[in-house]
């Protein structure tokens, strides 16, 4: 009887691996993708919360 457990457990192990594999590929093919095109990756776009704050800042210095 305590088969069955120890073969869900290495069943539940085999799958979360393989299912992190498929993940890390998925993102390895979407970045190649967004290369070849040339565009550029999410992370390097500037966050759209510090162009308002950094033109308050600039007003302010001006008067």
């Amino acid at each position: 009887m305590s088969d069955i457990p120890d073969l869900l457990i290495w069943a539940l192990l085999v799958a979360v691996i393989v299912e992190g594999f498929s993940m890390a590929l998925l993102v390895y093919l979407m970045f190649r993708r967004q290369k070849r095109r040339g565009e550029a990756p999410i992370e390097e776009s500037p966050p759209p919360e510090e162009e308002p704050a950094q033109k308050i800042e600039e007003e302010e210095k001006e008067t």
